[in-house]
């Protein structure tokens, strides 16, 4: 009996120690690093975004070492799916990237209103970005997400070419008269005047959408959803002739008809094929990609052609948010998760990203002149001050795709006339509102 008794005791004793043990353990598992998991559809990328942003984690592991960065590369052409899927399932990441547009805002309530979280660095990204976080581009709704890129439109030109035809590098011909007048003079030159690839639609869409800003504000560019704003106003008529007495003389590459934007039109303007191309603001056929092919004091920017009818001049057309950083409703780890993606976007972490893809994040903090891109620095000035909207946030998606389609008949082919096409994209954009 005596003997059962010790057993018992020393059976009771072993059980307490371990339970110590294990709570002991337990509490240090749970005071110990965390996990932090994290999605895009850009880390993959070797020579793109890859290699920054394995660096931006190793800085945010470094300043915070309780926190453990998974990052996770989603394939670009299944990701919206695959987020759908773990909305679905209700897990997933802690943090996951998305586009500032509705394929992403269908899962907005899955992410977590940034609106308290993001207070610390709120003024340092102007609210054209933040607006674009919004689902609706209403602050009402919620800041859903923290603008990672920011993207607009722009002219750029070959400074060299300007030189060759005789014209002023330094102050471009950004007056219709005078633009008509310097296409002229490259073309004499046999210079071609403007490279462009329309093959889809893309360059011309771009046109359309650049040009409306000097013609519109951002309460009548809205009106496109309305019914207020038509394509059959004569700012939007008039914007579509530019574009067609482009073509008409010649002044628009004649090869661009038949050529793919991407990335055959890309590559001729950055081998020095043709003197101006309007291109972006970020991620692609842009400040970087131009100045590192043709010379960082070889490429000039203008952000618009001013028309003497339009009601406004040098307008750059802003998508306002081109990228973000969301985080999942999901998560047990809110606070950690917000430090992550204000790091990823203030501070010293983006330089990375900007420097090495030439994404520009739109936070007026950043040392741009670090990276030694003047370019850059003039169009961030354009972006602080002449920013407007981009009519596409308000027209119809299913106007927008039909308008392109239209473009191609009108530009490429020319089987219909400004007037039909004018009729044409008109009788779309009222059926798809």
């Amino acid at each position: 009996m005596k003997r059962t008794m010790r057993i018992l005791i020393l059976m009771l004793c072993f059980l307490t120690a371990a339970a110590a043990i294990f709570a002991a353990a337990s509490q240090e598992d749970k005071s110990g690093p965390i996990t932090l998991v994290v999605w895009d559809f850009k880390y993959g990328e070797a020579e793109g975004a890859g290699p920054p942003f394995k660096k931006m984690d190793e800085m945010f592991m470094e300043k915070y070492p309780d926190v453990i960065i998974e990052h996770v590369a989603q394939p670009h052409d299944q990701y919206y799916e695959i987020m759908r899927a773990a909305v679905s399932a209700g897990e997933g990441p802690d943090v996951a990237m998305f586009h500032a547009e509705q394929r992403a805002y269908v899962m907005a309530d899955f992410m977590v209103t940034l609106d308290d979280w993001i207070e610390p660095i709120r003024s340092e990204i102007p609210d054209s970005a933040w607006i674009a976080c919004t689902p609706n581009r209403d602050f009402a709704d919620g800041i859903k997400m923290v603008p990672l890129t920011t993207q607009g439109l722009g002219f750029y030109y070959n400074k060299d070419l300007f030189v060759k035809a005789g014209l002023d590098p330094e102050d471009p011909p950004k007056d219709w008269d005078d633009f008509l007048a310097a296409c002229e003079t490259l073309k004499q030159a046999d210079i071609t005047p403007f490279i462009w690839g329309n093959v889809p639609a893309y360059n011309t869409n771009w046109f359309i959408r650049t040009l409306a800003t000097n013609f519109y504000n951002n309460e009548e560019l809205a009106g496109f959803a309305t019914g207020e704003t038509n394509f059959t106003d004569p700012e939007f008529v008039t914007a579509i002739k530019m574009i067609e007495e482009l073509r008409v003389k010649e002044y628009l590459d004649p090869e661009g008809a038949s050529i793919p934007l991407f990335m055959d039109a890309i590559d001729k303007f950055k081998n020095g094929e043709g003197a101006i191309f309007l291109g972006l603001l970020s991620d692609i056929a842009h400040w970087k990609d131009f100045n590192d092919a043709l010379g960082k004091d070889k490429v000039g920017f203008f952000p618009n052609i001013n028309h003497p009818d339009a009601a406004y001049s040098d307008r750059l057309v802003s998508m306002g948010a081109g990228l973000g950083l969301a985080i999942m409703s999901w998560t047990e780890h809110t606070e950690e998760a917000a430090d992550y993606i204000m790091h990823y976007v203030s501070g010293d972490a983006p330089l990375q990203f900007v420097g090495q893809t030439g994404a520009v994040v739109p936070n007026s903090k950043i040392d741009y002149g670090a990276l030694g891109y003047d370019l850059l620095t003039e169009i961030l000035q354009y972006m602080q001050t002449n920013a407007v909207d981009d009519f596409v946030a308000y027209v119809p998606a299913g106007a927008n795709n039909d308008l392109q389609a239209y473009d191609e008949l009108l530009f490429n082919s020319q089987e219909i006339s400004v007037e039909e096409y004018i009729d044409f994209v008109q009788a779309s954009l009222e059926n798809n509102r």
